[in-house]
């Protein structure tokens, strides 16, 4: 499919050069949403029309000419005002679904990065601060987005930076100083609260404020090597160090239940003082200023011009945009040479990445234009839009416990008893990664619990519903002889029944829609790579579990005759392989019970 779409491309652009026609975005060789305008659909006679003085029509007719001489087992038409529609022939369609039927697990893999090393941050929860749902969203997307990319052949090194320093810190341990009786500094959620009541401290107590703004400057000296002058500094120093292992205590038991592992970790009280020193290199050197005490950044440098942004405080205590310079060098240092470096942001941070990729360019050269910040959109519950400020938030682990017990609830009689708790983790995370992954990124999410878990539609437990159907199906077909319980036979069966004549024309109009939309998938992964976008990803996977259960739900499957049977096989063979392979890289695991 991909030499296809190559081959397509190829002859639009000598056609655009012989027409004298400049490219152009508007001009696009795409997979129709509905199969009734071909597998491919070209739109290019509507967009040069104008440039080669010619009717879009005539031009598309040109365009089907060209490509019907060129292409060999293809269907090229003309539609409507100027469309060319490429509708694959058996063949073709019988040498892609035996692709995906003998490379399983490499189906879809392509090489558009082969050889690169891609630096891909994601989740960055804060020690000290409730793991929320906003991390989810990070870590959602993050993983699909490092999943997808390795897909394409690149090595993905996964980093998580975490904000163990700075003034949150400084709040919350504000709060276990002065009343250490309300708050267990071993324990995650009490950590969350002590940070909530520093806040309002901050905001409301000017004495408080003060407090812990002094806090923040000698926890940074403490942290840097300077030694405790007196108890209380050592009983300030005890309870970070306490607190920060609490904290990534909980962060490790999250990622096990979402099934992320990360090569490396940056922390910004190492990422601190690296910053600091950049930034006054930086000050020598002329790409920062001073300005009423303190040391910014002026965003009218960078093209189009930002805000200027503060990199040292007054107090000479760096901010988060001189840490992420520290970031950068750590990075360096401990990964080495990267093609790419890719990191997750909220939407409302666009600017600050934009500004900091600014910056990045000018200390280092080499690295212009090799970091990238991805934004996505906020994950909002039926009370809006939550904040660890305040203490009115919904944590990662509240979200997926709740998940979990409905999950239970719902397979109850339906799984057996030692596979439930694992089934209920696997729907619960399915839950939460394709609410935020079947959207654009910069979306924001309104998350249904309920929807959510719902296996009739528009969810990842529904997907994970028909990739266990389809399981079933298979096994049921093993027992009924149809089928080897040997895998290795079992796909060479299959792929050779396709190779067998008449087999597409028995096959219902419902089964035929499956193989071709199951053929997609390399190209689907192709489109979601180029773009960032791994709704691309998710949304075929939905069409394709559709199509499928419209077609399981119209005939039987396993029918008394074989030659019958195992092309239906085959083609749902191949649908499953889509299904399992697709859900796999947005970071959701196909089940086989459910």
């Amino acid at each position: 499919m991909r030499a296809l779409w190559q081959e397509v491309e190829a002859q639009l652009a000598a056609l655009s050069e012989a027409l004298a026609v400049e490219s152009s975005s508007a001009a696009r060789l795409t997979l129709p949403e509905s199969l009734e305008h071909g597998d491919l659909t070209i739109n290019h006679a509507l967009v040069w029309a104008r440039a080669a003085g010619e009717s879009p029509r005539e031009l598309a007719e040109c365009i089907r000419a060209r490509l019907a001489q060129s292409l060999a087992g293809v269907e090229v038409s003309v539609a409507g005002p100027g469309f060319v529609n490429i509708r694959l022939c058996p063949e073709i369609l019988t040498r892609l679904l035996q692709e995906a039927l003998r490379s399983p697990t490499q189906w879809g893999a392509g090489a558009a990065r082969q050889g690169q090393r891609v630096v891909v941050e994601y989740t960055q929860p804060n020690p000290f601060k409730a793991f929320h749902i906003g991390h989810l969203m990070s870590n959602t997307i993050g993983e699909a987005v490092s999943r997808i990319i390795e897909a394409q052949g690149a090595a993905v090194v996964r980093a998580n930076y975490q904000g163990d320093v700075g003034p949150h810190v400084a709040k919350a341990l504000w709060a276990l100083l002065a009343f250490p009786e309300a708050y267990s500094v071993e324990h995650a959620e009490d950590l969350g609260k002590a940070y909530a009541r520093g806040v309002r401290a901050y905001e409301e107590n000017e004495g408080a404020r003060r407090a812990i703004e002094a806090i923040n400057v000698r926890l940074y000296a403490l942290l840097e090597g300077e030694k405790p002058k007196d108890a209380r500094e050592e009983e300030l120093l005890e309870l970070y160090r306490k607190g920060r292992e609490a904290s990534l205590r909980h962060f490790a038991a999250l990622y096990q239940m979402l099934d992320t592992h990360f090569d490396v970790f940056f922390f910004e009280s190492e990422a601190a003082p690296v910053g600091k020193r950049i930034v006054e290199e930086g000050l020598r050197s002329g790409v920062f200023e001073e300005s009423e005490g303190a040391v910014v950044f002026r965003g009218e440098r960078c093209n189009p011009p930002l805000h200027t942004r503060v990199f040292l405080t007054r107090q000479g205590t760096p901010t988060y945009e001189a840490k992420e310079l520290g970031l950068v060098r750590l990075k360096q240092d401990r990964i080495g040479p990267f093609d790419e470096n890719i990191t997750t942001v909220a939407v409302e941070q666009e600017s600050y990445g934009k500004l900091i990729a600014c910056v990045v360019g000018l200390l280092w050269p080499e690295l212009a234009g090799r970091y990238q910040f991805l934004t996505h959109g906020l994950l909002q519950l039926t009370t809006g839009k939550m904040s660890s400020r305040t203490g009115e938030v919904i944590t990662g682990e509240s979200l997926l416990s709740d998940l979990r017990r409905r999950a239970l609830e719902k397979m109850e009689g339906r799984v057996p008893p030692e596979r439930r708790e694992e089934v209920a983790t696997a729907v619960a995370v399915a839950a939460v990664r394709f609410a935020v992954l079947r959207q654009g990124r910069g979306k924001n999410i309104r998350f249904d619990p309920e929807a959510s878990l719902s296996l009739t539609g528009d969810s990842g437990p529904y997907l994970q519903y028909t990739h266990a159907r389809l399981v079933s199906l298979q096994e049921r077909a093993q027992r009924e002889g149809v089928l080897s319980e040997d895998e290795a036979q079992r796909e060479v069966v299959l792929s050779d029944v396709l190779s067998s004549g008449g087999w597409w024309c028995a096959l219902p109009a419902e089964a035929q829609v499956v193989a071709r939309l199951a053929i997609r998938f390399p190209l689907v992964v192709d489109r979601a790579h180029e773009e960032m976008e791994p709704s691309i990803l998710a949304q075929y996977l939905l069409a394709l579990a559709g199509a499928v259960n419209r077609w399981y739900d119209t005939e039987p499957i396993v029918r008394p005759r074989q030659e019958e049977t195992l092309p239906r096989l085959a083609v749902l063979a191949a649908a499953r392989t889509s299904l399992a392979r697709g859900l796999t890289l947005l970071g959701i695991t196909p089940l086989e019970v459910m």
